[in-house]
């Protein structure tokens, strides 16, 4: 899929969003001191009364950038006030399950304001899996999604990339075969190469590509790149 109101790389929006972020971060610390914590769930609750009131104020990508970070501040905050509970494994691996169950919900469906559900269900999850109570905690601690998890910011930032080169080829193949394999539906396209063998092995190549590229961005760009910010920093 292609989002058609941004450019190729439109994952990239996060990265600039964030950087006024850490600037505002910057001045609830300063300027709240020890109720800094009172002022990001004050900006929480202000951001998610805009959104469901439809607000134009700010672009959605502020209003989601801006309710995530400081949510998740906060969330982290109350984490630590709680991270003494301890939880069953038999009750922390039903309520993982329940939690991704209505995640994939949302995400699977069109309902009214979707993106504040969305947002608070994104705290409670955060919240949760942070205790790694459950089975599906246990499993992704694993080594590969580990090592997923490390890469993650790397696939983040190219798989829309690499979906948007795939999908240009897509269009030329079709054009060569004489045969739509690139349609496009309620103005999003797609690729469909016939059939549901041939569509989730082309998944599973497209999710292999993206981990390779993107092991490699982290190896020689995302990991050179912090190295060489720590060395201006001590440089100073």
């Amino acid at each position: 899929m292609i989002e058609v109101e941004l450019s190729f790389n439109y994952p990239s929006w996060s990265i600039s969003i964030e950087f006024y972020l850490y600037v505002l971060l910057f001045l609830t610390l300063f300027l709240f001191g020890r109720f800094k914590v009172w002022s990001w769930l004050s900006i929480v609750v202000v951001i998610l009364i805009l959104m469901g009131q439809k607000s134009e104020l700010l672009q959605p990508y502020v209003f989601n950038g801006l309710s995530c970070f400081f949510g998740g501040a906060f969330t982290y905050v109350v984490y630590t006030k709680i991270k003494h509970i301890s939880i069953p494994f038999i009750v922390g691996s039903i309520i993982e399950v329940l939690l991704l169950s209505a995640v994939a919900y949302l995400v699977s469906n069109e309902i009214a304001d979707r993106y504040i559900y969305a947002t608070l269900l994104f705290y409670v999850v955060v919240l949760f899996f942070a205790f790694e109570s459950g089975v599906i905690s246990k499993l992704l601690n694993k080594g590969l999604f580990q090592a997923l998890g490390k890469w993650s910011y790397s696939i983040y930032l190219t798989h829309a990339a690499i979906l948007f080169i795939i999908t240009s080829m897509a269009l030329v193949g079709q054009k060569v075969l004489g045969k739509e394999i690139a349609p496009t539906i309620n103005a999003v396209r797609f690729i469909d190469l016939g059939s549901a063998l041939y569509n989730n092995a082309l998944v599973l190549l497209v999710l292999c590509i993206v981990i390779a590229v993107s092991m490699t961005t982290y190896k020689c760009i995302e990991l050179k790149g912090q190295a060489l910010g720590k060395r201006i920093i001590n440089s100073k």
